[in-house]
């Protein structure tokens, strides 16, 4: 798509969201300045005579709320059975499926 195409697919969303609202809010901790939630609030507005409809607008709307619990805390992962460490230590080169042969660094551990 070149830069006119992009315009004017650009302008037709404008008119077809019509009034069309979108509202962001995010919580961060006042002592630890990480996010605690995020909500995405969107409120459509769709007007489909732009599209080449008759009837009147749909309408709808959309919350999307994400609350992130224990932030901050520590966890502890635990690799599936039969799972196998993976040598990294070498960058790119440690990584044997794309054809690297690893390095003779530390190894991790899980």
């Amino acid at each position: 798509m070149n830069d006119q195409q992009l315009q004017g697919v650009l302008m037709m969303a404008g008119g077809v969201l019509g009034s069309t609202n979108v509202v962001i809010t995010r919580w961060v901790g006042n002592d630890d300045k990480m996010y605690h939630a995020l909500d995405l609030l969107i409120n459509l507005n769709i007007d489909t005579s732009m599209m080449g409809g008759t009837g009147s607008p749909v309408t709808g709307t959309i919350d999307l709320n994400v609350q992130l619990t224990k932030v901050g805390q520590p966890v502890s992962v635990t690799a599936p059975a039969g799972a196998t460490m993976q040598d990294l230590s070498g960058g790119a080169a440690g990584l044997g499926a794309l054809g690297g042969t690893g390095s003779a660094g530390a190894t991790p551990t899980p």
